[in-house]
């Protein structure tokens, strides 16, 4: 199976970065389109319109911010619909503090917010990658909006932030949970998260993934030894530990055909 992925990025840093990373994934990288402005963007994405099979159409990864590719009087338009968008979630949200793009026309507004709106009509799993916290002051603004705008929505779009200060883009992290959430396992990893959270015993990356892949291979011998006591109480834990092991095969089928490592899945906002 080969996922078809649209990538838009503006800035020839990132985009090399996204490409050394899928390049890492071989013959398991997904098939890729890149994208630099959001004209670009649009028309790729409208290009899988009238096909009805969310399987077959993209996936999205896009920046928040970068240019329109629009002439002087389509760029303004586009400037004041986006800055209209953000100030349905909140009244300061297109200040010159908080949007300066909307009077520097200099600046790239943040286009990803198109982005999203098209993809979620068309049923295009979609999350927003940035290069700083999603909290920072230009973003805040967008993180408020992208939390309003999914209420709802069947497909979730968010962002993945960068907190580490290092100016560069998770597209590990980014990619992860992106085939995540469109095959259906990202509940499971983030409760195993949770579960190895708590034992407390990992304290290096290799005992933390360790610890991580016993949780996704519960064993199926175990919902048998419960099933024998035969009562109800142990008919329970053994209904919510065959689900497990259903979850623990599918997530280790999904890591093989994608050639990623889930438990490098990052968290959106």
């Amino acid at each position: 199976m080969t996922l078809e992925l649209l990538c838009i990025e503006d800035k020839e840093e990132h985009k090399a970065n996204a490409e050394q990373f899928f390049g890492s994934l071989g013959t398991k990288a997904p098939t890729i389109q890149y994208a630099s402005t959001l004209q670009e963007a649009t028309r790729l994405i409208c290009k899988y319109d009238g096909q009805n099979d969310c399987f077959v159409k993209p996936s999205i990864l896009t920046d928040i911010f970068f240019p329109t590719g629009s002439a002087e009087k389509g760029d303004r338009e586009y400037r004041d619909d986006l800055a209209a968008e953000l100030d349905n979630v909140r009244y300061d949200n297109r200040t010159p503090q908080n949007a300066p793009w909307v009077t520097d026309v200099s600046l790239p507004p943040p286009s990803g917010i198109y982005v999203v709106m098209h993809s979620v009509g068309r049923r295009m799993p979609a999350l927003m990658v940035t290069d700083q916290s999603h909290h920072a002051k230009q973003c805040n603004p967008v993180t408020e909006w992208i939390r309003k705008f999914r209420e709802g929505k069947d497909f979730q779009p968010g962002i993945v932030g960068n907190y580490q200060g290092t100016g560069s883009k998770d597209w590990e992290g980014a990619y992860t949970l992106l085939v995540a959430r469109r095959e259906g396992v990202e509940d499971y990893i983030h409760s195993i998260t949770e579960a190895v959270s708590n034992l407390g015993d990992a304290k290096t990356k290799e005992e933390w993934q360790k610890s991580m892949r016993s949780f996704i291979r519960t064993p199926a011998y175990l919902v048998s030894q419960l099933r024998d006591q035969k009562n109800a109480r142990m008919d329970r834990l053994a209904d919510k530990f065959e689900g497990m092991r259903k979850l623990g095969e599918r997530t280790q089928r999904v890591e093989m055909v994608y050639g990623i490592d889930l438990t490098k899945m990052a968290r959106s906002c």
